[in-house]
């Protein structure tokens, strides 16, 4: 029996799909008449005749590097928002120049408040992090621990602040 390029092509776009000769046999019988014969031989042949395996991984491989494509410019995206926000508050950590342990618990607070203004603004790098609030801390301890005036202080104090850090995030979530 003589089959159409249509339905070879529809045979291979379930091929395609990781469906085994079998299940293609059943789902292209099925959408047909009931005089429609395909068997397992000729779709072997047409596998092999029409460079199937090869044909595939070649779609594989396009729609992976497409996809990779795609996380790459989403993350591109993300880190710029990201580099936004580190430069927003480098910005304000500047202007308070925070040189005791004191000052720097108040720019703490400062880019708390910040932080907080900037979950209701639209146009910002949070809405996109959703509230991934682990990046945003981390970015913002970067920051803190790059600083020249409040860096060295918050090394040496560390343990102690991230201490009263648990405790204070402990009373307010309660």
């Amino acid at each position: 029996m003589a089959y159409s390029q249509k339905i070879k092509e529809e045979a291979f776009g379930y091929f395609s799909q990781g469906l085994s000769f079998d299940s293609m046999i059943k789902e292209m019988s099925r959408k047909r008449r009931k005089d429609f014969k395909l068997n397992r031989k000729t779709l072997e042949q047409w596998a092999k005749e029409g460079n199937w395996e090869e044909r595939r991984a070649a779609i594989q491989r396009r729609a992976e590097t497409a996809a990779d494509k795609k996380r790459i410019s989403t993350f591109t995206e993300f880190i710029e928002e990201l580099g936004v926000i580190e430069n927003q508050i480098t910005k304000s950590l500047k202007i308070t120049s925070p040189t005791s342990f004191e000052g720097g618990v108040n720019a703490l607070l400062k880019i708390r408040k910040y932080i907080d203004a900037l979950r209701g603004s639209r146009n910002t790098g949070l809405k996109s992090a959703g509230n991934n609030l682990d990046v945003i801390v981390g970015v913002i301890w970067k920051v803190l621990l790059e600083d020249d005036d409040i860096g060295p202080l918050l090394r040496e104090r560390e343990e102690y602040i991230l201490e009263k850090i648990d405790e204070s995030l402990e009373r307010e979530i309660k």
